[in-house]
């Protein structure tokens, strides 16, 4: 997945090996299959979608060959032009 975070973000801006770690640790305790739960703040997001035009083509352009493959093809064309802002 793609994250952007904003410049107004808490007045200031997260790096990348910030939101690694972030996401890496959220991971790792997911594999590790713990009881109990994972301590974060609220992290609130919101997805968007980049280059709304080409978005909207490929999806026009989708044929119903049967429900799974249509349900995987729309997905990784929403993964293709999405991105979660980080509020």
């Amino acid at each position: 997945m793609k994250f952007f975070i904003p410049d107004y973000q808490r007045g200031y801006r997260w790096t990348k090996q910030q939101v690694k770690d972030l996401l890496d640790d959220i991971d790792e305790f997911i594999n590790k299959k713990q009881s109990g739960f994972y301590c974060i703040q609220p992290l609130v997001v919101k997805k968007n979608i980049l280059q709304e035009e080409e978005f909207c083509g490929e999806l026009k352009e989708l044929k119903s060959a049967d429900e799974e493959n249509l349900i995987n093809a729309t997905q990784n064309i929403l993964n293709k032009y999405s991105r979660w802002e980080v509020i």
